[in-house]
């Protein structure tokens, strides 16, 4: 499977990646040039939706100059060695329950707990 890249026009710069998803055959990711990586999709969803979020750049006015590129395979290996790096050190945020709503929230740690 091919990563692809999403440019408008004649640019250089891509606007987002769509990457194969390693851990599960037939679902792919959307990078962004910021690093937020998406949740997993199929193909035909990654690219429309990269095309829409894309697409709010109001400088960004033809839909037909979006087009996508297959990334080589030197540039994908690369790419897929730093995002699995990436992957790798993402974790799940602990939740706590709060005890006045009842909400799930983030742990909080006390300033003066950590200073001692």
């Amino acid at each position: 499977m091919l990563t692809r890249t999403l440019r408008y026009g004649r640019t250089t710069q891509p606007l987002a990646w769509v990457v194969p998803y390693e851990r599960l055959p037939g679902m792919w990711r959307i990078h962004w040039p910021d690093g937020n990586i998406s949740d997993m999709l199929n193909l035909a969803r990654a690219k429309d939706a990269a095309i829409v979020i894309a697409n709010r750049d109001p400088a960004r006015h033809n839909d037909r100059l979006f087009h996508w590129e297959p990334v080589s395979e030197n540039a994908r290996a690369a790419c897929a060695d730093a995002l699995n790096a990436e992957e790798a050190t993402e974790q799940p945020l602990p939740l706590e329950i709060a005890p006045s709503t009842g909400d799930r929230v983030a742990p909080t740690t006390d300033t003066h707990e950590a200073a001692e």
